[in-house]
């Protein structure tokens, strides 16, 4: 329900196949273009786990800079795997971030 009230009914389903597709293509190495960064139009937040080794900082920040209304969060003491974040941090960020 929360995608088709975000997107829409008629766009909710295209939203997510493209995600999908997205995703699937970065993982047989098809990158975002600066031009695919350019297209991302909704308000965005970056985040980054300041122990994270799978990224980094300066990687993130060069992602958040191409994506306009991007915004950066990184989160003190967090690795990369979501799930060894609290979720309370985790709830309190998203929520922040939808206010």
């Amino acid at each position: 329900n929360n995608l088709i009230l975000q997107h829409g009914m008629m766009f909710w389903k295209e939203m997510l196949k493209n995600t999908s597709d997205m995703m699937m293509n970065m993982t047989v190495g098809k990158l975002m273009t600066d031009d695919d960064y350019q297209k991302i139009t909704a308000p965005t937040r970056m985040a980054i786990g300041e122990l994270d080794k799978t990224s980094s900082l300066m990687e993130t920040l060069e992602v958040q800079q191409k994506i306009k209304q991007a915004q950066l969060l990184v989160i003190p003491g967090a690795p990369h795997p979501l799930e060894k974040i609290k979720i309370e941090r985790i709830l309190f960020e998203i929520e922040d971030f939808f206010q």
